[in-house]
């Protein structure tokens, strides 16, 4: 039986996530199912943090195929990791985890509250 990890590994460094108990809510489906909509809704309700896992949106210009929320919605509802590198940036997955793990644990510390009351 191969015993679980709680680290990433990429590109030979180990990325620990400090606090897996704190809650991280995952909207995941096919380009226009409405994730963008539902975030929006959960946005307006609680205090969360919106962090894009396309990679194709966290490149500027870029917008074609990618259903990418419109500068009127990104100005009203903040998003994470969208229009954050020219396209001749290299972005690897260990690049997107070292970034996703570092706004996970902003966000935790913006809204501890949040993480107390809905574990």
């Amino acid at each position: 039986m191969r015993k679980t990890k709680t680290l990433f590994e990429f590109n030979h460094k180990s990325y620990k996530i400090k606090n897996l108990k704190k809650p991280v809510v995952l909207l995941l489906g096919p380009t226009a199912s409405g994730k963008t909509d539902l975030a929006l809704n959960l946005y307006s309700e609680i205090p969360i943090e919106i962090i894009s896992v396309d990679s194709v949106m966290v490149y500027k210009d870029f917008n074609l195929g990618s259903a990418k929320p419109s500068l009127e919605i990104l100005n009203k509802y903040p998003h994470h990791l969208i229009d954050v590198l020219t396209p001749e940036s290299i972005y690897t997955a260990s690049d997107f985890v070292q970034d996703a793990i570092r706004l996970i644990e902003s966000a935790h510390k913006k809204a501890p509250q949040l993480c107390q009351n809905h574990i």
